[in-house]
C-alpha cells in the first residue's frame, strides 16, 4: 500500500513511502526500485511540470509481479507573472483605490502583505490609506500551487502642504483697460499658477509669473491668485 501523497505540489522532488506484506520482497515505482526496511518501502521521485503518472508494482520471491497501482501527481513550480498597476503619485488624497492586473493563473494578490479583492480572472483592486508622506507600495500574487511572483514596487506621495503664497504686483487705481499683473512664486512646489482660474505664465528660472488682467469693471475688478502644486 501507499501512504498518503500530494495530488499536486510545487516541489519537483517528492519522497513516496508505504507498506508492504511479508512476501513482497520488492517495491517498483515506475520500474525503479524502492528501498525497503522490514515492512516499510520509500522512494524518492524527480516529477516532471504537468502530470505525472507513477506506477507501483510488487515482486515476491519467486519474481511474480503483482497487479500495477497508478497514481497521478501534477507538478507546476513556475511562478505567475508579476502583477502590474498604475498610481496617482504625488496626491493629496489620504487614500487611494489601485485597480490593476494580474495573471490568469495567479489566485491571489498581494499589497504591502493584505490580500487584495480579485474582480475577474485578470483584475485586482485595493485601497490604500497614508499617514506617511512617502509610501511605498509593493503588490505580489501566488497562484494554486504558492508559486509566488516577482514583487512589483512603487512610491506615492502624499502630500497636504500648499505651494508659498504668490506675491502680486499690480496698480490701483488704474484707467486702463488692461493691466498686466506680475509677481514671484515657489518654483520647488508650483506647477501651476492661475488668476481666476485661468493659467498664468511662468518663468521657472527667475521664478516670475505673468498675467494680463481684462478690467470689466468701471469700478472694482476681483482678481484670486492661486498656486496649484503636482
Amino acid at each position: 500500500s501507499i501512504d498518503p501523497y500530494p495530488l499536486w505540489t510545487r516541489n519537483s522532488i517528492v519522497t513516496l513511502t508505504g507498506t508492504k506484506t511479508d512476501t513482497e520482497k520488492y517495491i517498483f515505482v515506475n520500474n525503479s526500485l524502492a528501498d525497503v526496511s522490514g515492512n516499510i518501502w520509500s522512494r524518492v521521485v524527480i516529477l516532471n511540470f504537468g502530470n505525472n503518472l507513477l506506477t507501483l508494482t510488487s515482486k515476491n520471491e519467486y519474481g511474480v509481479t503483482s497487479d500495477p497501482i497508478s497514481i497521478n501527481i501534477y507538478m507546476d513550480n513556475i511562478p505567475p507573472a508579476r502583477p502590474t498597476f498604475n498610481v496617482v503619485s504625488p496626491t493629496n488624497e489620504d487614500t487611494q483605490l489601485i485597480i490593476g492586473q494580474k495573471a490568469s493563473d495567479a489566485e491571489t494578490v498581494w499589497v504591502n502583505g493584505n490580500l487584495a479583492t480579485i474582480i475577474s480572472d485578470t483584475l485586482w483592486r485595493y485601497t490604500i490609506s497614508f499617514t506617511n508622506e512617502i509610501n511605498i507600495v509593493e503588490v505580489t500574487s501566488s497562484d494554486t500551487f504558492g508559486n509566488i511572483s516577482e514583487t512589483v514596487s512603487k512610491t506615492i506621495i502624499y502630500d497636504t502642504i500648499p505651494p508659498t503664497v504668490p506675491t502680486v504686483n499690480y496698480i490701483s487705481p488704474y484707467s486702463g483697460y488692461e493691466q498686466i499683473v506680475n509677481g514671484t512664486y515657489d518654483t520647488v512646489a508650483t506647477v501651476l499658477l492661475t488668476v481666476n482660474n485661468i493659467a498664468a505664465s511662468l518663468n521657472s528660472v527667475l521664478g516670475i509669473w505673468n498675467f494680463t488682467c481684462s478690467l470689466l469693471n468701471e469700478e472694482t475688478n476681483t482678481f484670486t491668485i492661486r498656486a496649484v502644486d503636482a
